[in-house]
């Protein structure tokens, strides 16, 4: 059972003024050498710098814990925030090592969860575990936006509220709606189109179970959304090198096939638009074709008009009996276009002259 208490990881030694984070592996078999630094006043809270205890068995990992009650800065937390917290940390841990801070603090109340730093941008993983009023929330968007470029809400399972009926569907608050986030996994094919959607992140404090929905999409206004469940433990998770998001074995994969599906249809789109740009390549040079033959076969016509035009012109002669340019005459002298026409024969000049 999870107490309502104020824990913490994370501590500064007093006189190093180092992290010490209680749930580092390099303490899983020195914790008496933690205890003696507890016992000697060394593990100082960050907020308000009194001495704290370590402590172990409220909640699943070692934790620190203010030795008396007094006021401090540092805001309470819920332990289920705390075991979430701590299940998160060692993944990332695992992941990208020494990158991984726990507990950041800043100006903005309560310390980041988790904080990454990699080549690709800084990545803050915030818990929720409650539901956030509106200004709150849109400053704390703000904010987190502010010093990171990748920021995951992880909810605590006592916000999971599956919809009665409907095993894939979720009741969800303003909060969870507000907090919802795009992913390249939410793509799905749906009567072979492309569609996406957005995700939530779940982890059970006590099982340490993910469950992620993703192409989450509306079907009941206002709060009634609907998508495809992941479950993994969260030894288990895949953490995106890129961008920290959660991942589950088997999304990449499943990806992967939508992806190639998308490819197949994008090839198949290009090679039919190919084809139909090659049938109105090939129609529009049929009738280039067919214009070339009608121009050239009204080029041959006009070449023949001309032709004949010439031919009939080549045949004017000048009539020696009466002088005037003819083509009807019954001789012709080729050389010197001199002829006896045919007006001349009929009135009996060509026979006198002849």
């Amino acid at each position: 059972m999870l107490l309502n208490v104020n824990f913490m990881f994370r501590a500064i030694h007093k006189t190093t003024g180092e992290s010490v984070i209680s749930i580092d592996s390099i303490w899983a078999e020195r914790t008496d050498e933690l205890r003696a630094l507890d016992q000697q006043d060394l593990l100082l809270c960050r907020g308000c710098g009194s001495a704290v205890r370590l402590h172990a068995g409220k909640i699943r990992a070692r934790y620190f814990a203010h030795k008396h009650l007094q006021n401090c800065s540092l805001d309470h937390v819920s332990p289920e925030t705390l075991q979430v917290r701590a299940m998160l940390y060692m993944r990332l841990v695992e992941v990208f090592g020494s990158e991984v801070q726990i507990e950041k603090d800043w100006e903005h109340g309560r310390a980041i969860d988790c904080f990454v730093d990699l080549p690709s941008g800084s990545v803050a993983y915030w818990v929720v575990d409650r539901g956030i009023q509106p200004q709150e929330r849109h400053v704390l968007m703000e904010r987190l936006g502010e010093i990171a470029q990748h920021v995951h809400w992880v909810f605590t399972s006592t916000l999971y509220s599956p919809s009665f009926g409907n095993a894939n569907a979720l009741n969800l608050s303003t909060t969870e709606r507000d907090l919802m986030s795009r992913s390249v996994f939410d793509k799905r094919l749906i009567n072979g189109q492309a569609v996406t959607g957005h995700s939530l992140h779940y982890v059970d404090p006590e099982t340490g179970i993910v469950t992620t929905h993703r192409h989450l999409h509306c079907v009941h206004p206002p709060q009634v959304f609907e998508g495809a469940i992941w479950r993994t433990p969260m030894a288990d998770i895949l953490i995106a090198p890129k961008n920290g998001e959660i991942v589950h074995p088997g999304e990449r994969e499943r990806l992967a096939e939508v992806q190639a599906v998308l490819a197949r249809q994008k090839e198949q789109r290009r090679l039919a638009d190919e084809e139909i740009e090659r049938r109105r390549i090939a129609a529009l040079q049929a009738v280039e074709e067919a214009q070339r033959k009608q121009a050239e076969q009204r080029a041959e016509i006009e070449r023949t008009r001309v032709a004949n035009v010439g031919a009939l012109a080549s045949n004017v002669g000048i009539c020696k009996f009466c002088g005037q340019k003819t083509t009807d005459w019954y001789y012709r002298n080729g050389l010197t276009g001199e002829c006896g026409c045919n007006a001349c024969l009929r009135l009996g000049r060509a026979k006198s002259g002849g």
